[in-house]
C-alpha cells in the first residue's frame, strides 16, 4: 500500500521531493487526496514519479536503468 505522508503538507519527504523536481507530481496528489481522501491521492500519483524513484522487474533491467 502506498503511503501518502510524503504529500502531507509539513513532511520532510514532500521537501525532498520537491527539491528533486517533482513538485507538479506532490501538488496534484495532494490535491487530489484533500479533495477525494486516500484513494485519491493514491490515483492520483504519476507512474514517472514512481518509474523515477523506485525499480522494480527483471533483474538485467534494473541494472540496465542504474548504468543509464
Amino acid at each position: 500500500m502506498l503511503n501518502l505522508m510524503p504529500f502531507g503538507p509539513e513532511s520532510y519527504y514532500r521537501e525532498q521531493l520537491i527539491r528533486m523536481g517533482h513538485e507538479e507530481a506532490v501538488t496534484v496528489v495532494r490535491h487530489a487526496w484533500e479533495e477525494g481522501g486516500h484513494t485519491a491521492g493514491i490515483a492520483a500519483v504519476p507512474d514517472a514519479l514512481v518509474d523515477s524513484l523506485f525499480f522494480a522487474g527483471p533483474v538485467e533491467a534494473c541494472v540496465e536503468r542504474l548504468e543509464a
